[in-house]
């Protein structure tokens, strides 16, 4: 273990911390890092470690509600119901995108889904809270919500994002549709850390467990302190900031992989 591995995992870890939870798609911002700098994915190992990170962030944040509503029969069954369509949709779709990650597609579609990512936000600054709480979502909003989370298996798609709009759309508060995106956020993280434990097991890969360790933390302290930014940003209905960060982004991403295409010294490639 050098210091470049530690830099390497810990950017990784801060990566994670942030882009899981902001709106700004971590997949997708890691799918165009990886095309920039030539690297390839993180390990099986510090996929788990860094997703495993993200979920310990969330526990935190929301202990005392997980606490509260373990006893609620019906916002838990409204959790599982809005995991449903990841698992019809969402599974089927990332195997869509393995496929054109081989034919080195990927980076054009993070760019067009930062770009849709730039519009969930735009709209979801025009739309008026409703009056539907965390406690009073129904199957109709449950649905909606997952299967917004569901397309956000594309890269450059944010998974937060989605489900907030999803949420404002489907009638719940502000308030409301974020504890809802992240609650619904721990079956979805506990999923892909299952997908990348199949990953791990076929590959064999262990890696070093001090590294497993430093990225594990670092995404868990971060995702901490940005969920709990985010959360007052999402009451207080200011998402422009993200949506002009996604627009620019989006855009920049698409003209550098028209330009690749086209064989031009804009080839980063």
């Amino acid at each position: 273990m050098d210091v470049t591995e530690i830099v390497q995992v810990v950017i990784l870890g801060l990566l994670q911390g942030i882009a899981e939870f902001l709106p700004i798609s971590s997949s997708g911002h890691l799918v165009i890092a990886e095309a920039m700098m030539g690297t390839k994915h993180p390990s099986a190992a510090l996929n788990i470690a860094l997703h495993l990170g993200s979920l310990g962030s969330i526990l935190v944040v929301y202990r005392d509600r997980i606490v509260r509503l373990a006893m609620n029969r019906r916002v838990i069954g409204m959790v599982v119901l809005a995991t449903l369509p990841l698992v019809v949709i969402g599974v089927p779709l990332k195997k869509l995108f393995d496929l054109l990650e081989e034919r080195h597609w990927t980076p054009i579609l993070a760019g067009a889904g930062l770009l849709l990512t730039s519009f969930y936000m735009f709209r979801s600054q025009r739309i008026p809270g409703g009056t539907g709480s965390l406690e009073e979502v129904t199957p109709r909003q449950a649905l909606l919500v997952g299967v917004f989370q569901a397309i956000a298996a594309a890269p450059g798609v944010s998974r937060s994002g989605s489900t907030i709009f999803a949420g404002l759309v489907g009638g719940m508060t502000r308030q409301g549709a974020a504890d809802f995106s992240f609650l619904i956020a721990i079956p979805a993280i506990l999923g892909a850390t299952v997908l990348y434990s199949k990953d791990l097991y076929e590959s064999g890969e262990t890696g070093s467990l001090k590294l497993l360790l430093i990225g594990a933390a670092v995404s868990f302290v971060t995702g901490i302190f940005v969920l709990r930014w985010l959360l007052k940003v999402v009451v207080a209905g200011d998402l422009r900031r993200f949506a002009w960060y996604c627009l620019g982004m989006g855009t920049c991403v698409l003209v550098w992989q028209g330009l690749r295409l086209l064989g031009t010294p804009g080839n980063l490639n």
